[in-house]
This record gives C-alpha cells, sequence and structure tokens, in this order.
C-alpha cells in the first residue's frame, strides 16, 4: 500500500541526417527494460528520398525498417500516444513499424489536403524484423483532410486503408 517509486518504463534514442537535398535517413532505438527478450532493438532504420517535390503534391520512398502508415497516421491525429496505444496497434492487428518499401505523397501545399501511400512489408514488425512469413504485406494508405479551410473542421480527417497480407503470422 505504501509503494512509491518513480521510473522510466520505455525510451527511444533517435539519429537523423539530411544527407542531401532531397536524401534523409533516420535510426531510432527502443529501449524497454520491461521486455520479455531484448531490452534494446531497433525501431526505425531508413532511407528516405523525395524524388518529386511541387506545390500541389510531392513524393518521396523510403526503404527500411520505417512507420507504417495507419498507425503512424492514427497516433498523428490523435496526438496522445503516450496515453495509450491505438486499437489496432494494441490488438496486434497491425505493428508500429517493420522493414520494406513505402512510396509517400503529400497532397496540397506542405500536406494540407491530407497523405497517401502505398507500401510493401515483410510483415514481421520491428519486434521481429527478419522475414517469418512466406508472402509479403501490401498496404495502400490515405488521410484526406477536405474541410481544411473552414477553421471549425481543419483536424477532421477521413482515413482509409487496404491492407492484405499475413502480418505478424509466426507459426512458420
Amino acid at each position: 500500500d505504501s509503494y512509491n517509486a518513480f521510473g522510466i518504463t520505455r525510451a527511444y534514442l533517435t539519429g537523423s541526417a539530411k544527407l542531401s537535398e532531397k536524401t534523409s535517413g533516420k535510426v531510432t532505438v527502443d529501449v524497454n527494460p520491461n521486455s520479455n527478450d531484448n531490452n534494446i532493438r531497433l525501431k526505425y532504420a531508413y532511407l528516405k528520398w523525395h524524388f518529386y517535390t511541387g506545390l500541389q503534391f510531392d513524393l518521396a520512398a523510403k526503404l527500411g525498417l520505417h512507420e507504417t502508415p495507419w498507425i503512424f497516421g492514427m497516433d498523428k491525429i490523435w496526438g496522445r500516444r503516450y496515453l495509450a496505444k491505438t486499437p489496432t496497434d494494441q490488438l496486434g492487428m497491425l505493428t508500429t513499424s517493420d522493414n520494406g518499401l513505402s512510396f509517400l505523397s503529400n497532397l496540397g501545399e506542405k500536406g494540407k489536403w491530407g497523405s497517401a501511400s502505398l507500401s510493401i512489408f515483410n510483415g514481421a514488425s520491428y519486434e521481429s524484423p527478419w522475414d517469418n512469413n512466406p508472402s509479403k504485406d501490401i498496404n495502400i494508405a490515405a488521410f484526406l483532410t477536405p474541410l481544411n479551410s473552414k477553421p471549425e473542421f481543419a483536424n477532421s480527417t477521413i482515413g482509409f486503408q487496404y491492407y492484405m497480407g499475413t502480418h505478424n503470422d509466426y507459426d512458420d
């Protein structure tokens, strides 16, 4: 009844670099002392290349261990991941990060109208980033903000995802 303590249950150490005008990289280490297996693991390790930048949209590609679009998009909308995980993350339906290749686009100037992506992932998650299943995950996601010109609806977002794969199938 009198238990009282301060503690850190999880920490991330991130390094990022702009390698050129169009390329950048990021590495994030996840330190979780409460983990049953490894206390330290890679969360992100990727290169990003902006191959088209225009006023109405831009196109980029990410290669390596990087964010999965749906959970990253939902976390951005909610803005309170420090309280709890999104339901798809909590239930193990999707993971926050996986090895793969993604094509990303911001819609409108600086993403004013939203974003869209097409990704191919291993389907193993960052907790076990090796290719554990014979198929790949295909993910199409979009987040649209069609009412952003109205201040009272500026944060209203419509999200869409099509997901095909065998994510988190570790029985092989």
